[in-house]
């Protein structure tokens, strides 16, 4: 082929030509040759019409790419890009006229435009990434970038304007609307606003650490008594059923089981009914402990209502129990409690109890030998009443944690002492601490054993020194290290009043006594002070949920007595050995005894009211902290019919919600891609590749061990239960040579070990466990379903059918191992440079790792306090300990991953109440674009690097626009792949899969917070109005108001436009007809060569015409888009521009006229027809409704 040379703008080109070519006249010759060169060199011109959120993000790259043209516009620049085989066909326009064309975007300068037109495609783009993120500055100081803004703009300000911002703040922060304000604002999306406030949710979040703790020693506990059930019934033929009975009645009614039956349960059940009675006494030590009553019972076994038994409460009274608590056991009237507690004739046992209720609910049998489930006033099942009591211990220690720190309970102020401070020594004994049972011995030592009785610190003993002779007094030295303890001061949250003796409008406030801090071991001195409450109760409110506090009712009804006696004896009336007299009787006597009777109880109440102390705090504080003590307690205000409406509601959304996401292999595949996208973005685990990798391996190797707690007999238990079955699976699994020496060495170059990490992460909630929690469940109804109690159809339709649950599990295992990676990340850097974290104090305060040094933030433990006596037995106490370092980095590890990756049970009540209701999914959305934008500011250079990953795919497309591709798609943050084909561009959309893409819901979140409201509410209000909002079209195009419509097929059936609507919400089977296996629904394909369509019968011919589904893709395309969610588009860029172009407003207008036509002359079918088509030109179905052009 003949090749000719040519010059342009000072340059020469070489071009391929024909024999034909050169035959044209020589004007002609160069007016191509400049035409095909303008075409394929010449910039591309920037479009400027409306665009999505990845396009203004390319804006980061503005200063790096006017750097790059104004270089390759300079004489070195252009020399060297020439060099390289870049082709500028306006070369060497100067420096600062390129700096200005690349920082408004006029051209760009990218590493493919030096590759090889012939190079493959996808190591083309990879190339290009890599050289567009090389050569951009801000990739080597973006994230200092906004460090060193904000510290400039800090120094800049003038110390009185920096002044008066604070003071505007500390105003914002107080000023309030008719008792409303800033921290209200606040407090509805769980931010606090304020001191108070960040002190108030930084208890509550603290109280959730011992909360998990205990929560998954419940989770294990309640799993292995289930896991016997089943395993033994297995072994031993013995019914599931029978094995529960016996179990329950050894707890409670020892003397009712026959050695049979207990030889049936066998050893290790009868070992698990005696395990279980100690945890029950181990909950009451615990309780008492923690200032709770407890009704200790000698033989036990909960009583937790079913659904039944609550229905039957709800509708009439009862004449043994008053009510039912939100854990459903009940609270019984005193004189049952009385005669339960002295085994009196009322039903004690659950199965008694169950047997005098049946027939009220419904037994045909006074005495059935097995109660139905429906007849059931108690849940017999072991596992749902002694999980459901152990959760409620749970959540009864952390609120009567959270309240006693809330509200400075005097148990907790002061000096922190332990009992084993204070150890009791017994003439001839020494006291040894036993580490595996926990508790003390006492041994008898006559060598080393106490030479008295009597209190005693271990460690200080008098004596004396034998360099200085000085006598050093071991009672002295111990009573210093008790007042050397830490002091923990009061939080301030609220104060503690009560009303003022001397002022009947008056109140006392409660304050530390100075003296006591001097002599912390002096009881002599009182710990506070009552002084005159100077500020205004007005401003106050009382704090709900903090139970007040009052004398005893003993020392009340004293002070009646003593009054009533002296007003009686200054009257000169008689005595009466009985003292209350109720009023039938009062009436006989005379009218001094009524006015005595009146006096000792205006002297008793007086007495309640100057002695009742109550906690208040300020108005919107107040609110805040009674909103989280809701939420911790389960708490749910309304009345009967809305708590009803409520609960059928939730249960239906968790329902759609549940097999919304726990059964659609994509959406864990999205799941896992955003999970790493944003652990890139927020802490940067990411940045250096092979280390990510390693990273995420080794979070596997640990979730591996903490699922068998390091033990290789754990595993080889279940191994060997499942071997037989499964043995070519096991044989493959992960890590099958588990090393149990790893599990307590250090790990990961962490700093600590595999156990401490994962112990660690379990009470920080960053676990794979919390993949579920943004679907709420009902504790008790979830055991239930699990030992297969209730509803069957609830069961199937609900969140604990096994295909549900199983996906779940999958998709908790992904999400687990980013955020082990995440903790893992983040304490491997703290290792290496610990000033860079900050740990937040629960005060809100921040402060330095590498400065951590804690003389004020406690933890409490509740553990077995010191016997006095030889043999007694050990009781449980408080004790609160300083913070360690090791804790503080921990919990900067924890708050890393919730940043990434979000606590989603971490909400406000009015966000749980309501937005959570309203938008299933708006927990992701709420976390999401908070922490997209804060570190689009913090780490830019992170942002950035998708804008140009957008632009690798984008490089042979163009610059597109919403005018190019229409809003829809637009709304969806499209990223094109590759060139225009006769009008057809191929898109995939970022939205729902890349995390920052939600960030065009900013920009236009009308239509797209549209889509998030939830189908409960959307999909009645879509019928009534015949408008799907998601296709943003007529539901029935034809027929009137109640018309069903024209059928749709859906997984080969023909359905009414109305039902098929409703069906789209059934996301599963939506997903099974789009993939369609194997074309058994019909197929809609399109031949990519003749473009012409076909459309086949579902069923081999037996079902409907798939006709109103999109083009199916090929099989394999389908089966990707399934599994990984991964779906490429075809976008019609000509639809849109037909759209745009003055065709359209000319084709409507003629179909309109047509129509009036058709209506004018009554043709109907015609009408009909022409109604379908001018709906199909509007919604850009149909672009040349006449076949014009």
């Amino acid at each position: 082929m003949p090749q000719i040379k040519f010059d342009y703008n000072g340059q020469t080109f070489e071009a391929n030509v024909t024999d034909e070519f050169l035959s044209r006249p020589e004007e002609n010759q160069q007016t191509i040759l400049e035409s095909q060169l303008l075409g394929k060199y010449d910039e591309k011109i920037r479009s400027t019409g409306d665009k999505g959120f990845l396009d203004y993000l390319a804006m980061l790259e503005r200063p790096a790419q006017a750097l790059k043209v104004g270089f390759k516009e300079s004489e070195a620049g252009a020399d060297l890009f020439k060099a390289l085989g870049h082709v500028d066909l306006t070369p060497k326009e100067g420096f600062f006229t390129g700096l200005g064309r690349g920082w408004m975007g006029e051209e760009e300068v990218r590493t493919q435009d030096f590759l090889p037109e012939d190079m493959n495609p996808i190591l083309k783009g990879v190339l290009g990434f890599a050289g567009d993120v090389a050569t951009d500055p801000l990739t080597y100081f973006g994230g200092s970038l906004a460090v060193g803004i904000g510290k400039g703009v800090r120094a800049a300000t003038p110390r009185p304007v920096a002044q008066k911002l604070q003071d505007f703040k500390e105003y914002a922060v107080q000023k309030d609307i008719k008792g409303y304000g800033l921290p209200d604002i606040g407090r509805w999306f769980n931010v606090p606003v304020g001191t108070s406030a960040k002190k108030s949710k930084g208890i509550l979040d603290q109280s959730m650490k011992e909360f998990r703790r205990r929560d998954k020693e419940t989770a294990e506990g309640v799993a292995n008594l289930s896991k016997f059930f089943r395993e033994h019934a297995g072994a031993t033929g013995v019914g599931v059923a029978q094995l529960k009975r016996t179990f329950r009645n050894l707890m409670e009614d020892p003397d009712s089981v026959t050695v049979g039956q207990q030889n049936a349960l066998g050893d290790e059940g009868m070992a698990l009914v005696d395990e279980w009675k100690a945890r029950i006494d181990h909950w009451r030590q615990e309780e008492q402990a923690m200032g709770l009553t407890y009704e200790a019972l000698e033989d036990y076994f909960p009583h937790i209502a079913t659904p039944a038994g609550k229905a039957y409460l709800a509708g009439k009274a009862d004449d043994v129990i008053e009510g039912i608590d939100e854990y459903g056991q009940p609270i019984y009237k005193a004189s049952y409690r009385m005669a339960r507690t002295e085994k009196g004739d009322l039903p004690d046992t659950v199965d008694a109890f169950n047997k005098s209720r049946a027939m009220a609910l419904g037994s045909k049998t006074r005495n059935p030998t097995e109660l139905p489930f429906e007849h059931q006033f108690f849940y017999e099942d072991p596992t749902v009443a002694l999980g459901t009591r152990w959760a409620k211990h749970n959540k009864s220690i952390q609120l009567k944690w959270a309240k006693d720190e809330l509200s400075d309970s005097p148990t907790i102020f002061g000096q922190q002492f332990s009992s084993d401070m204070f150890d009791w020594r017994k003439k001839g004994y020494r006291s040894e601490w036993d580490e595996v049972d926990e508790k003390w011995n006492y041994i008898k030592d006559k060598v080393n054993g106490s030479p008295e009785d009597g209190w005693a610190r271990r460690n200080f003993r008098s004596y004396r020194d034998p360099v200085t002779d000085e006598y050093m007094n071991g009672y002295e030295q111990w009573q210093q290290f008790l007042k050397d303890q830490p002091l923990r001061h009061e939080t301030g949250i609220g104060r503690w009043i009560k009303r003022d003796p001397n002022d009947p409008d008056g109140f006392l406030v409660r304050t530390v006594n100075p003296a006591r801090l001097d002599d912390p071991l002096n009881k002599d001195v009182e710990k506070y002070l009552w002084e005159p409450f100077e500020e205004s109760i007005g401003d106050y409110t009382k704090l709900k949920g903090i139970p007040g506090h009052s004398i005893p009712d003993e020392m009340l009804d004293a002070e009646w007595v003593r009054v009533w006696t002296e007003q009686l004896r200054l009257r000169g009336l008689g005595r009466f050995s009985k003292q209350r007299l109720s009023d039938a009787e009062m009436k006989k006597l005379p009218t001094g005894y009524r006015e005595a009777r009146d006096l000792a109880d205006a002297a008793k109440e007086k007495m309640m009211l100057d002695t009742n102390e109550v906690f208040i705090a300020p108005k919107q504080i107040a609110r805040q902290v009674e909103d989280h003590l809701s939420i911790m307690g389960g708490d749910v205000r309304g009345t009967e019919q809305i708590d009803k409406f409520l609960s059928f509601y939730d249960q239906t959304q968790n329902a759609w919600k549940a097999w919304t996401l726990g059964v659609r292999p994509a959406y864990h595949t999205r799941n896992a891609i955003g999970n790493i996208l944003n652990a890139y973005t927020v802490t940067g685990l990411g940045e250096n590749i092979p280390k990510a990798v390693e990273t995420f391996k080794n979070a596997a190797q640990l979730q591996y061990y903490a699922r068998w707690s390091g033990s290789t007999a754990a595993r080889d238990e279940v191994v060997t239960a499942l071997r037989g079955t499964m043995r070519g699976e096991l044989e493959d699994m992960p890590y099958p040579n588990m090393d149990e020496a790893l599990w307590t060495q250090e790990y990961a170059d962490t700093g600590f070990t595999m156990e401490q990490i994962v112990e660690a992460a379990v009470d920080r909630g960053i676990n794979a466990g919390h993949y579920r929690s943004d679907i709420v469940r009902e504790y008790t109804e979830s055991l239930a379903s699990g030992e297969g109690i209730g509803s069957r159809l609830k069961r199937l339709l609900g969140p604990d059918n096994p295909f549900v649950r199983g996906g779940f599990i999958f998709g908790g295992t992904i999400e687990g191992n980013a955020r082990y990676a995440v903790f893992l990340d983040t304490l491997q850097k703290i290792r290496q440079n610990p000033s860079k974290f900050e740990w937040a104090a629960p005060d809100g305060k921040k402060i330095r790792l590498d400065k951590f040094h804690n003389e004020e933030y406690f933890t409490t433990e509740v553990r077995p306090r010191v016997a006095r006596n030889v043999g007694d037995e050990p009781e449980m106490e408080q004790v609160r300990r300083l913070m360690t370092k090791d804790e503080a980095i921990m919990d900067v590890a924890g708050q890393q991953v919730k940043s990434a990756l979000f606590d989603y049970s971490d909400v406000s009540r009015f966000e749980r109440g309501v937005f959570k209701r309203v938008m299933p999914f708006y927990t992701w959305t709420r976390n999401n674009i908070p922490t997209q934008l804060k570190h689009l500011v913090l780490n830019p250079q992170r942002a950035e690097k998708l804008a140009i990953a957008k632009e690798q795919f984008e490089h042979e497309t163009g610059d597109l626009d919403n005018s190019d591709y229409g809003a829809m798609w637009g709304d969806r943050v499209p990223i094109f792949l590759g060139k225009e084909n006769h009008g057809v561009v191929k898109a995939f959309m970022a939205l729902n899969v890349v995390p920052m893409a939600d960030l065009q819901r900013i920009l236009k979140p009308g239509p797209l917070l549209t889509e998030m409201v939830s189908p409960l509410i959307k999909a009645p209000l879509e019928q009534i109005s015949n408008y799907d909002t998601f296709r943003k079209k007529k539901i029935v195009k034809l027929g009137g108001a109640l018309s069903l419509g024209e059928p749709k097929d859906f997984l080969g059936v023909a359905l009414p436009s109305r039902l098929w609507h409703l069906t789209q919400l059934l996301v599963p089977l939506v997903e099974i007809n789009r993939v369609n296996p194997a074309g058994v629904f019909g197929e809609r394909m399109v031949d990519p060569t003749t473009g012409k369509r076909t459309v086949t019968e579902a069923y081999a011919g037996l079902g409907a015409r798939r006709e109103s589904n999109p083009i199916d893709a090929p099989e394999v395309a389908r089966w990707i888009r399934f599994f990984s969610g991964a779906a490429v588009y075809d976008v019609d860029l000509r639809q849109q521009r037909y759209f745009m172009n003055k065709n359209l407003k000319r084709d409507l207008a003629e179909l309109v006229g047509k129509l009036k036509y058709a209506r004018a002359n009554q043709r109907t079918r015609l009408a009909e027809r022409l109604i379908e088509v001018i709906d199909m030109v509007q919604q850009q179905e149909l672009t040349d409704p006449f076949d014009r052009r």
